[in-house]
């Protein structure tokens, strides 16, 4: 977490360190990210850098929680929404996480990298963590489903936990490889990572819900 001294710095400031922060961890991964490259970037001594954050991890771990607060501020409606049909419901739900990644191209990306960080020692429990809480959230939100019957009883609640959260941390690499995304040079460059028509966003979070619905079996 951040020492007093960020903390004490404007809000200006504060966003422009976290900015290059982001900008590093999504570009490289934990072990090849650079403290040097952000320092440079910024523009202060190494030293100074030590004064806003302990250590490496403790800036990583400070980067989770702010980009899994902006997620769950941008998704908050997806909880929010009446109880109606399962599938329709996560149709919105993956249509939400479409949005967050075209509005925050930096934080999206930065959120799947972590969650590919399995054989960091520093962060695996940290990261084994993130992922049971989403699969304990999905999970209360399927058992709900299922005792109104409106779901399959003879397959595992966590194993369908598992399947919607491994179909949500995908939806970024389909996106990247379906519109040739080179989110490295993006990134660099600081452009946006490309737009969708709204058209193009519903149709393709309903074929997510329709396979998750259907499967891929022929009728």
């Amino acid at each position: 977490m951040p020492k007093s001294t960020f903390n004490n710095l404007s809000q200006e400031r504060k966003n422009e360190i976290i900015q290059a922060c982001f900008e590093e961890f999504a570009q490289h991964d934990y072990k090849n990210a650079s403290v040097s490259r952000i320092v440079l970037k910024l523009g202060i001594a190494k030293g100074s850098f030590y004064r806003y954050f302990e250590s490496k991890k403790a800036l990583y771990l400070f980067l989770v929680d702010q980009a899994t607060a902006l997620r769950t501020d941008h998704v908050k409606e997806f909880f929010e929404l009446p109880a109606g049909d399962f599938f329709s419901l996560f149709e919105q739900n993956f249509s939400m996480q479409i949005r967050f990644y075209l509005s925050y191209p930096l934080q999206s990306t930065f959120l799947y990298n972590s969650m590919q960080e399995r054989t960091n020692e520093e962060l695996s429990n940290l990261l084994i963590r993130s992922k049971e809480m989403m699969i304990e959230l999905l999970t209360s939100i399927i058992e709900t489903y299922k005792a109104k019957r409106a779901l399959r009883m003879d397959i595992r609640t966590d194993l369908m936990a598992y399947l919607i959260m491994q179909i949500q941390l995908g939806i970024n690499d389909f996106l990247t490889i379906r519109h040739k995304i080179d989110q490295q040079k993006n990134i660099k460059e600081q452009k946006q990572a490309f737009s969708i028509p709204e058209q193009e966003i519903a149709s393709t979070a309903k074929e997510f819900s329709e396979i998750l619905a259907h499967g891929l079996a022929k009728k």
